[in-house]
């Protein structure tokens, strides 16, 4: 069974892998850890207001859940898929922590978030924000990547996923490898230097500031900050 915290990297597995997928886009970067468990965490009405096209809810990160606990029961094996992303790191960690009650076989495939490009001859770097730019074409070229999370690994990394959710922070960051707890307002900086343009749309701001800056931020949390940034002022 295949596992992604990326919602359109799961309809790719889905789409390229003869495999059951199970698909948890949590967002775990973005409010408390713990909110899996509480519907009523405010992080989802925050999420709700700012991206209403989602089709993503409470009720079906937990119907999910409710599917890995019970193929963790089975004793499935699981393979999961990450990348470099405060996102990923964080749902490892929660999973680890998951199988310290549940044990069973886990692999994973770490995808670099820089990606080497050739194109008629021209040698290339491409940088991507998250799995869902990863080529689905190229998904089967991984599956030899897939190493084992032995017993120990996984026991280390469910402490950390412990000791991260008791921090109460509202948003978690990935710098340097390290997650760390941060304040709600630890992004707004990149924002800031096209508040400058006043006669930009928020769309363009917005996309000027997620073309600039690769750092696996979505947009609904950027509109969120930007509403902020501009309210204040």
């Amino acid at each position: 069974m295949d596992i992604t915290f990326n919602e359109s990297f799961a309809a790719s597995l889905t789409n390229t892998l003869d495999t059951p997928v199970i698909g948890l886009p949590a967002e775990f970067q973005f409010g408390q850890l713990t909110k899996l468990a509480h519907p009523d965490d405010p992080i989802w009405q925050l999420k709700q207001r700012y991206d209403s096209l989602s089709t993503v809810t409470v009720a079906s990160l937990q119907q999910a859940q409710t599917q890995l606990l019970a193929a963790l029961k089975k004793g499935e094996p699981l393979r999961l898929w990450t990348m470099a992303t405060a996102d990923d790191a964080l749902g490892f960690r929660y999973l680890c922590d998951l199988l310290q009650h549940q044990p069973g076989e886990l692999t994973r495939i770490n995808v670099p978030i820089n990606q080497p490009m050739t194109n008629k001859g021209a040698i290339g770097l491409q940088t991507l924000n998250d799995l869902g730019e990863l080529d689905p074409d190229t998904i089967p070229e991984w599956l030899p990547q897939a190493v084992p999370v032995t017993a120990a690994e996984q026991t280390a990394y469910a402490y950390d996923w412990q000791q991260l959710a008791s921090d109460h922070q509202p948003l978690h960051v990935r710098i340097n490898g390290q997650l760390i707890g941060a304040t709600v307002d630890f992004y707004d900086s990149f924002l800031i230097p096209q508040l400058q343009h006043k006669r930009w749309s928020p769309t363009r701001i917005i996309g000027e500031t997620m073309g600039r800056y690769c750092i696996a931020v979505p947009d609904w949390w950027w509109r969120y900050r930007l509403t902020a940034l501009t309210t204040a002022n």
